[in-house]
């Protein structure tokens, strides 16, 4: 055998020998491409899986929140609602009128909240304890007290704001003084019972000069 035919021979030796661990080599590297190909797979798999969690939870919170405020709604609209309480807040307002003609400083002191801020036509600021202690030593006197429009009541929950007109004919002082008013009243629903809280008389026109 000569050179030439030699080498051949030990071309295929050598492929036989180099052949198979070139195969597993390239195997290996096949599946670990495959493998890293799978990894980002997976990372985004995990991704998208916590995206939708997260808009799913976010539409049930969407959800949740307008039928929670639809119970609320119900139970305390803003408007037109509860004519039972509404019903209740215009007698109040009657009742509060008729006892300031009466005299009748104990059912004021049942309609007017302890922390009752009053404030007068002539924009004096009155407590509850100074309408009473004038009423009882006779300072102001209301000969007639009497609405002269609609008792406007708007309920939210526990706070209802009232409006109305009135005519107003009152001894203060020694001086009497007649006139329209416009009022604006907040009542607080308190232990189930509704109380006057605020409350502003406003003269129609500007206040009037005595004995008019």
């Amino acid at each position: 055998m000569d050179e030439h035919d030699a080498r051949p021979g030990n071309t295929d030796a050598e492929l036989m020998v180099v052949g198979p661990q070139t195969e597993g080599r390239a195997a290996a590297t096949s599946a670990r491409r495959r493998a890293t190909a799978r990894r980002p797979r997976s990372a985004q798999g995990k991704l998208l899986g916590g995206a939708l969690l997260s808009v799913l939870i976010m539409l049930a919170a969407l959800i949740a929140i307008p039928a929670a405020a639809g119970k609320v709604w119900q139970t305390c609209p803003s408007a037109g609602a509860s004519p039972a309480d509404i019903q209740r807040i215009e007698g109040l307002v009657e009742a509060e009128l008729q006892a300031f003609v009466t005299g009748d400083t104990a059912r004021l002191g049942r309609i007017l909240a302890p922390d009752a801020v009053l404030i007068t036509p002539s924009g004096d600021e009155w407590s509850r304890a100074d309408l009473i202690e004038a009423m009882t030593t006779r300072t102001i006197e209301f000969q007639a007290f009497r609405p002269r429009s609609r008792i406007d009541v708007r309920l939210d929950c526990t706070v209802a704001y009232v409006t109305y007109r009135s005519h107003i004919d009152v001894a203060f002082a020694g001086e009497r003084w007649r006139h329209a008013a416009r009022h604006i009243d907040v009542y607080e629903r308190r232990d189930d019972q509704w109380l006057v809280v605020r409350s502003q008389t406003t003269a129609v026109g500007g206040f009037p000069t005595a004995g008019r």
